[in-house]
């Protein structure tokens, strides 16, 4: 049976134990490592001394996505309402494609306004929606491939049209 294993990422020893069984995890600590692709090798041996390896690319995504994001009152398209613009850009270091979701919710948390949506990355975009005069919370969440999520608030107040 297996004796010893080690497990390197990028020739930096992660474990090196003896095995018991034929199977083992052993949890990485990947924010210790930048972003980008690397090589995890596993060795393996036995009480024989014969010694196996093999190497695996792996891409390690650590860092949350930037969002900026412009809030932009627009004309009345009623009496008591204002068009809002939401201009969002998010970038990413690994992933094309931002996962995100906006809410805008009224003072008692009431969801005015609630889109799910794909941001590419560095791609401005824009969404616009009516609202009465008041006051509201902005809420959006993106999300990249890795799950690194990043999120932005802000009050906004709807004025009436001068």
């Amino acid at each position: 049976g297996l004796l010893r294993r080690g497990l390197y990422i990028d020739a930096a020893t992660i474990d090196r134990r003896r095995v018991v069984g034929t199977t083992f995890e052993v949890p990485v600590r990947t924010w210790l490592f930048p972003d980008g692709r690397h090589d995890v090798l596993v060795n393996v041996s036995d009480r024989a001394g014969n010694l196996t390896s093999r190497v695996w690319p792996i891409v390690f995504d650590n860092t949350r996505p930037r969002l900026t994001v412009a809030t932009e009152l627009l004309g009345a398209p009623a009496p008591g309402q204002r068009k809002l613009a939401v201009h969002l850009t998010g970038v990413d270091t690994m992933s094309r494609r931002l996962v995100t979701s906006m809410l805008i919710a009224d003072p008692s948390g009431r969801p005015v306004v609630r889109q799910r949506f794909v941001l590419i990355n560095g791609e401005p975009k824009i969404l616009s929606g009516r609202l009465q005069v008041g006051r509201y919370r902005l809420r959006i969440v993106t999300t990249d491939d890795a799950g690194n999520v990043r999120r932005f608030s802000r009050v906004i107040r709807v004025t009436p049209a001068a």
